[in-house]
């Protein structure tokens, strides 16, 4: 999924080098990234290609942290046997784990994984973690951590990956734009009922309700099994314009169409103001997906 998703961060590259050649540096250990959680996944990826070139021979472990895998292993194993991780791997170099979440596990559960990322780091093994979690100077700014969790954070070297550094390379392969759709609303009547499966409808650019999109500080998302949300519009990588070929469109709107046979994306190019429709770019499907399953979009809807 990643592979259509490009980093612009050249300032990490000489630190990235850097625990390549020096892993398990106490200055670098534990790694926390903060910040753009997909971005700081790229640059997990990134890491562990640097790690293998560098030491072919050692064992580098990759977690997803929100996988049920990576919170399922948390959850079962025994205390000793996290305590006793490192022994049992004796070729092990690095442990690396992307988008760390608490929301799966409970209160004694982050106990056992803060232990788990503490005697690693104790024991040698470099240990680089990426998170939207936010600890906060003290305890009581993390309602959210256990004690043991905020101290590990406390212990580690934080880096803040920024938001606008990402950008979707695939091209919009079959997208429709403002334009397009306005000249091929004219050649179909409103009222055509037949369904042609992931063709998007005349009219499903040009016949909405848009205002403009500097009022929009938010991106409006309805996702069968997910339900709705509202992510802030910033957090999402940036696309390339297929009417300027601009790299500034970002997403305003994700939802169901019965219609077009799915669910259709729409962008907005913050340069030359075109709306793009799209329902073939699964992969971009999944990062707004993943957005969805964080408690905190769902809670801030709540209050609102």
């Amino acid at each position: 999924m990643t592979t259509n998703f490009s980093l612009n961060a050249a300032d990490l590259e000489p630190l990235l080098s850097h625990l390549a050649e020096h892993p398990a540096d106490p200055l670098y250990n534990s790694f926390i990234i903060l910040g753009d959680s997909l971005g700081g996944s790229l640059v997990l990826e990134r890491l562990r290609r640097h790690l293998i070139q560098k030491y072919p021979r050692k064992e580098i472990l990759f977690y997803k942290g929100n996988d049920f895998e990576f919170c399922s292993f948390i959850k079962s194993s025994p205390i000793e046997l996290l305590k006793h991780f490192y022994q049992l791997h004796p070729n092990l170099l690095c442990v690396l784990v992307a988008d760390l979440g608490v929301d799966n596990i409970t209160p004694l559960e982050q106990d056992k994984l803060a232990l788990f990322l503490k005697t690693l780091t104790k024991h040698g093994v470099q240990v680089a973690v990426s998170t939207s979690l936010r600890a906060g100077r003290s305890y009581t700014d993390a309602s959210t951590l256990t004690g043991e969790m905020w101290s590990w954070f406390m212990s580690g070297r934080e880096y803040t990956l920024q938001h606008w550094q990402i950008t979707y390379t695939r091209d919009f392969t079959n997208a429709l734009t403002l334009e397009q759709d306005k000249k091929r609303f004219k050649l179909f009547s409103r009222l055509e009922t037949k369904l042609f499966p992931w063709t998007l409808y005349p009219g499903i650019l040009s016949e909405e309700d848009f205002s403009a999109f500097y009022q929009t500080v938010s991106t409006d998302v309805a996702i069968s099994g997910l339900g709705t949300f509202t992510p802030p519009y910033y957090i999402f990588p940036r696309a390339i314009c297929p009417s300027c070929g601009k790299t500034e469109m970002i997403p305003y709107s994700c939802r169901g169409s019965i219609r077009s046979g799915g669910h259709v994306i729409k962008f907005h190019c913050r340069s030359c103001k075109e709306r793009i429709a799209a329902n073939n770019i699964p992969d971009y499907f999944q990062i707004i997906c993943r957005y969805g399953t964080r408690s905190y979009y769902h809670w801030k809807n709540r209050g609102e």
